[in-house]
């Protein structure tokens, strides 16, 4: 009987990407707490892609930033690269908005010119950044994020 050792391959990380002039989409490998190292690193969960999505434009600083994080993981990351770099020349307008899903909410005090007007949106850093460009002010600290736009 002749014994020979395997190899495991490591899984390709990347998936799949899109990118729309601003963000990058980012299907990933699961891995089991990898979630929280993303949000802290900047990324945001958006439901309806199933992707993460990061304020980036560059394919090796985003090549460099899933390194950075992946480091000690058991992943492939050779066709990240090519991936990153062909989904940036190729953006798409319509590939993420629909991560941006924001509903207005009733508020007693809200007027006709929509001042005062909470919003709940899922936590996104494009969101957070946004409402705090037009004065809006965190009103709840839930895992829905809610602004009052003033």
């Amino acid at each position: 009987m002749n014994i020979v050792p395997i190899s495991l391959k490591a899984p390709e990380l990347l998936i799949q990407a899109v990118f729309d002039g601003r963000r990058l989409g980012l299907q990933l490998f699961n891995i089991s707490g990898m979630a929280t190292r993303l949000s802290k690193a900047g990324a945001w969960w958006c439901p309806g892609r199933r992707m993460w999505v990061l304020e980036q434009g560059s394919a090796e600083h985003a090549q460099a930033w899933l390194q950075a994080l992946y480091l000690r993981e058991h992943v492939d990351f050779d066709g990240a690269a090519a991936l990153l770099k062909a989904v940036i020349r190729a953006t798409s307008l319509i590939t993420l908005p629909n991560c941006l899903t924001f509903k207005f909410l009733s508020w007693p005090e809200a007027s006709s010119t929509m001042a005062n007007m909470p919003l709940a949106f899922p936590m996104m850093g494009c969101a957070f950044v946004q409402c705090g460009r037009y004065r809006g002010d965190f009103i709840s600290p839930l895992r829905r994020g809610k602004y009052a736009v003033t």
